[in-house]
């Protein structure tokens, strides 16, 4: 028998945490923790009959950094634009006051 269950931990914008169970026929399973330092979470299973194993997934988005990248990037680039413009409007400036 599989079954798919999500359980749920919220970090709000206060930083309280929050721990939302997951239930399907008669099994709970309970985000209760984790450590940040090795990676590992705890969860807690209830009202789990049949194996005595359980299989859990967990993801992790290693192409994160290619979006913080692109935003450095797009953000340097914004940057060039503004001091280039900058730059041609003083430039601008300081001929039309010398040709007056």
């Amino acid at each position: 028998m599989q079954q798919t269950l999500r359980p749920i931990y919220v970090i709000r914008k206060d930083r309280t945490v929050h721990y939302v169970s997951a239930q399907d026929q008669g099994l709970t399973v309970y985000f209760t923790g984790m450590d940040v330092n090795s990676g590992a979470i705890n969860l807690t299973l209830e009202g789990m009959e049949g194996p005595d194993y359980v299989v859990v997934q967990a993801y992790e988005k290693p192409a994160i950094s290619l979006v913080w990248i692109g935003l450095i990037l797009l953000s340097g680039g914004f940057l060039l634009s503004v001091i280039r413009r900058a730059g041609e409007s003083s430039f601008r400036h300081r001929r039309a006051s010398r040709a007056q």
